[in-house]
């Protein structure tokens, strides 16, 4: 790791070596070479097969030291009892141990930071080829004069057992030093840390890569041997950590410099770490990849052995459903549920599917990624049937470049499609193949982004981690810088933003850059999860949308305080309306006029004190709140857009509607600005900036509205609800009228006769406290609202209205002059509107009960 010091540390590493020369102190003293010796000799005389984990586990605490503490005879002996040796090589071993412990002999070499949990996920068989590969190479070592071949046999050994799961580079070396010191380097993390310096004299390769452990044991020793032939023990090397003031001084140095480091250099020692024991890191006991591996099997059709031919939508929406983690068990079988309803596989296959998932569940660790990583992809049915034809083949693939060669034409699929989410995608592929596809969500993408800049990759130019097409080979790229470290899974990288020193230099780095990063923090919620960034609010008239925004900006723009005042709508008025006042809120009506210059940016003329005329750059409503969300990036900014479908948003919004787009947002993957055409100046949306519309519906209906603006807002349907108006029960002299009913029965008959886009509000019947009132809200609001509806068409009125009086009802039949027109023949007399004196009761009471019948006029 690169630091001022590294010149120092070689130094001095050196300089304690050439002191070692024939006055070596390598830990000779240590009972763990005789002991672990004694234990393989003694195992060497059982059958191969009797080997077992326990034997694997007593090797280990031989090995290592458990929370540093030297003295573990009663452990140990506890471990002897469990393993397979006979009775006489127990004996034999507690003869040992005992000797040991009362002549106060250190037992073990150096702390394991994950001591045990590698045993996890060995089995006897596991164990059994690294007890044969020790045995192996304490009897080669144990010839007298080797040759240079049997010493390059001798080392090769370890890579038998390089392949082994959770057997990590620490765990090996240190196993294998114990068996022959005089070969064998231990290049734990804190053995690493004294070869770092030494790389460019020993050329050495990646240190934690546990595949280069061969390598690098065969230059330590061609290096030693060259320069410092009286060294006899590698363990001299690494001690010079523990035994030189100088050494140890320069490390600790080093380890405070190390405490605020670059993101690289976090990455990087993270990496190392992980090598140790990768099963801390990768995932790879999540239920989630068992899940999956049972759901693709129950795709294919054993008919031909493809994806069925209807799968697609319903399946990748299980598939999803099963990598969102932090859901309750009930909330994802419902889910699962749902899906599968909808799903047209056969209904065996939906059973054995349901059968898998359901016992998945149970398991809270399910799912990977949090639901704002994996998001529901916008797919047609043939464009779903294509993307999980390609993860089958990705799932079933038996190479890597097979694996990539699927997920090119993958991506070739989703190119087509609009609004298709790179986040997503990677995180779909990393849930089906972790060891071929990493995910790049942001936090992923600023970490390859800083390891790029380090020359971590090698490449010539910049590389674009963001774009779609670019992800195969940007897989290809991670995989195989992960492949030198010896990292098998991509799930290790995308990991590393949940270590502290990983992401506090994200942190420092998005303080920097004004960007916030998507690292999991359980304190923090992002605020997209929180609301969409464009959202239209659309119903019919009278339903509370207008009224819906008070609540929306509040909760958007102060959610502590929303949630204080969530049921008191005066309060939050009153602090809608100190967020107006802060300009942090802006309201505007769209018209048929409003245009450009108004919403964004234009000019106009300015008459100066000579009365002369000069035209100035005024900035619209719109780009100047981008400019307030840009210079306060820690809060919400909100433009509420009323009656949005009433403008021309091609002549509002320009070229800038696809700035709104959330993926083109400042800061987001795919960022875009465009140069305004009067000041020429770039210009983009910040992510802070929220756009809430209204539309009402019984205006222009929802198939009609601007196709571009459909594609980028998410629609909120507000249609009346009778349940919300108070009084429900208008008590009169004649009876009780319900209000609700007259509702629900008007809307009724209005689908029925036209559509529910026409629908009357619920507000239009909300306060109304006396008889009177109602028939004002009627003959002022409500039945000039259905002429409008039925363009004055009053039989279809008076259907809506149960309305059969021809005399005194709300439609009444218009006297004519019969003396006038009797050379006319038989007229039937129109249709007008009556008089809201001579409504009574029953005329409200029959909208939702029987038609009224003549009464008197008064």
């Amino acid at each position: 790791m690169t630091s001022p010091n590294t010149e120092k540390l070689k130094s001095a590493i050196l300089s304690y070596l050439s002191r070692q020369q024939g006055n070596e102190s390598a830990d000779k003293d240590n009972l763990t070479y005789e002991a672990v010796r004694l234990t393989l000799d003694s195992l060497g005389e059982n059958p191969d097969d009797s080997y077992t984990v326990a034997d694997f586990k007593l090797l280990e605490y031989l090995t290592f030291l458990k929370d540093g503490s030297n003295h573990r005879y009663a452990e140990i002996r506890q471990l002897v009892t469990e393993s397979s040796l006979s009775d006489q090589q127990k004996i034999d071993l507690f003869a040992l141990l005992e000797k040991g412990e009362k002549e106060n002999v250190p037992l073990g070499f150096f702390t394991n930071s994950h001591f045990g949990k590698c045993l996890g996920s060995q089995t006897d068989e596991t164990a059994a080829r690294i007890i044969k590969a020790c045995l192996e190479a304490l009897e080669l070592s144990r010839k007298d004069n080797l040759t240079p071949e049997e010493i390059q046999q001798l080392l090769e050994i370890p890579n038998s057992v390089a392949n082994i799961t959770n057997f990590g580079t620490g765990f090996m070396s240190g196993l294998f030093h114990s068996v022959c010191p005089e070969f064998f380097p231990i290049l734990n993390k804190p053995g690493r840390q004294v070869y770092h310096p030494l790389k460019k004299e020993m050329s050495l390769i990646e240190l934690s890569a546990k595949q280069n452990y061969v390598a690098n044991s065969k230059r330590i020793s061609s290096y030693l041997k060259k320069n410092f032939p009286n060294i006899s023990s590698m363990r001299t090397v690494d001690n010079a950590q523990f035994r030189d003031e100088e050494v140890k001084r320069l490390l600790s140095e080093m380890a405070q410099d190390r405490k605020n480091p670059t993101l690289a250099e976090a990455v990087l020692e993270y990496l190392e770490n992980t090598t140790d024991n990768p099963s801390e890191y990768n995932d790879a006991s999540n239920p989630t990849f068992d899940l999956l591996d049972h759901m693709f099997p129950a795709f294919i059709n054993p008919a031909d052995n493809e994806i069925f031919k209807n799968a697609g939508l319903s399946e990748i929406e299980l598939i999803r459903s099963a990598c969102i983690k932090d859901i309750s068990k009930d909330k994802r079988q419902s889910h699962c549920a749902k899906i599968l309803d909808s799903s047209q596989l056969p209904k065996n296959q939906k059973l054995d599917l349901s059968c898998f998932f359901l016992e998945a569940s149970n398991d809270a660790n399910l799912g990977l990624f949090p639901e704002r990583t994996i998001k529901r992809l916008p797919l047609e049915a043939e464009q779903a049937h294509n993307i999980l034809l390609r993860l089958g083949m990705i799932h079933s693939a038996s190479s890597e470049e097979d694996a990539l060669d699927a997920s090119r034409h993958l991506i070739s699929v989703c190119k087509s499609i609009e609004d298709i989410d790179l986040i997503s995608i990677s995180a779909l592929l990393n849930a089906i193949s972790p060891t071929h596809f990493p995910v790049l969500d942001n936090a992923s993408q600023t970490i390859l982004e800083a390891l790029a800049d380090e020359s971590e990759f090698d490449e010539d130019e910049k590389i674009d981690w963001s774009k779609l097409e670019s992800y195969p080979e940007n897989a290809r790229r991670v995989t195989a810088f992960l492949k030198a470290r010896g990292i098998e899974s991509t799930r290790v990288l995308y990991n590393a933003q949940n270590d502290p020193d990983v992401r506090a230099a994200l942190e420092a780095i998005n303080e920097m850059v004004g960007a916030q990063s998507n690292a999991p923090d359980p304190h923090k919620t992002n605020r997209k999860e929180r609301s969409s960034l464009n959202t239209i609010l659309y119903g019919p008239p009278g339903t509370g949308k207008t009224y819906q925004t008070v609540t929306y900006a509040v909760s958007l723009c102060d959610p502590e305080f929303f949630a204080e005042h969530e049921n008191d709508y005066g309060e939050l008025f009153q602090r809608y309306e100190e967020l107006v006042y802060e300009g942090r809120v802006v309201f505007c009506t769209f018209h048929q006029s409003y245009c450009y210059e108004e919403f964004i940016e234009g000019i106009k003329p300015v008459v100066d004190d000579s009365a002369s005329v000069r035209y100035e750059i005024h900035s619209g409503i719109f780009k100047t709140l981008c400019d307030k969300a840009l210079a306060d990036e820690e809060s919400n900014y909100l433009l509420i857009a009323d009656e949005i479908n009433r403008g021309n948003i091609s002549r509002v919004f320009g070229e800038l509607i696809t700035l709104l787009e959330p993926s083109k947002r400042l800061g987001a993957q795919e960022e875009r600005t465009t140069v305004l055409p009067y000041s020429g100046e770039p210009f983009g949306v910040p992510d802070n900036l929220y756009v809430l519309g209204t539309m009402n519906t019984a205006d222009r209906s929802l198939t009609q509205i601007d196709t571009a603006l459909r594609r980028r807002f998410e629609f909120v349907e507000v249609s009346p609800d009778p349940s919300l108006i108070e009084p429900a029960i208008l008590e009169t002299d004649e009876g009780a009228i319900e209000l609700r009913l007259i509702l629900e029965a008007m809307n009724a008959r209005i689908g029925a006769l036209y559509d529910r886009d026409h629908a009357i509000g619920h507000s239009y019947l909300m306060g109304v406290d006396s008889f009177a009132e109602l028939k004002n809200r009627f003959e002022l609001k409500i039945i000039p609202l259905l002429q409008e509806y039925f363009y004055d068409d009053y039989s279809k009125i008076r259907l809506v209205l149960n309305d059969n009086s021809d005399t005194d009802g709300f439609v009444v039949r218009e006297g004519l002059a019969a003396q006038y027109l009797g050379n006319l023949g038989t007229i039937e007399e129109p249709l007008v509107l009556g008089r809201s004196r001579n409504w009574r009761p029953n005329h409200f009471m029959a909208i939702y009960g029987s038609a009224a019948t003549d009464t008197a006029s008064e």
